[in-house]
């Protein structure tokens, strides 16, 4: 999958130059994040469809799936500058959230970290949803009507 590729390699430069040591790591981990992130949307779709009569099998699923990846790279970009930040303790300085509800850093540096990642994954969804939904009825490759089209005229019954 190119975009997962892709989303590892922005991960990777983005780590790099932040200084860390152990930049390739977080790209095999951001890519494999991707592929795994995409096929569950796929299991989801299929699923989701079979339930509401439509007609979006695994092949179809996929292939909208793999068409709305190219929402992961913006995700992506968010959510590694996210982190970079969240390292920094940018959001204990200018966010006063926990002051507010009393959690504890570690707590809210993890609820900011999954408010970014779903915020982040929204524009993946809405192309997943949009491409389902112009899908829905489809037919896959080769299939068959149930009931084959005849075009021959109806007979007249004379008396």
């Amino acid at each position: 999958m190119g975009f997962a590729v892709l989303v590892g390699m922005l991960w990777a430069v983005i780590w790099m130059t932040a200084g860390e040591r152990r930049w390739w790591l977080w790209g095999v981990m951001a890519a494999g994040c991707v592929v795994a992130l995409t096929y569950i949307e796929t299991l989801g779709v299929t699923s989701f469809s079979q339930r509401r009569g439509w007609r979006v099998p695994w092949r179809l699923a996929e292939r909208v799936a793999c068409y709305a990846a190219v929402a992961w790279l913006p995700a992506g970009l968010i959510m590694a500058k996210a982190i970079l930040l969240l390292r920094q303790d940018f959001f204990a300085r200018t966010v006063p959230i926990h002051f507010l509800l009393g959690i504890p850093d570690d707590t809210r540096d993890l609820l900011l970290v999954i408010l970014i990642a779903v915020v982040a994954m929204l524009w993946f969804e809405t192309l997943v949803w949009l491409g389902v939904r112009r899908v829905r009825y489809g037919n896959e490759d080769g299939a068959q009507s149930v009931a084959p089209v005849t075009h021959q005229a109806p007979q007249i019954r004379r008396t």
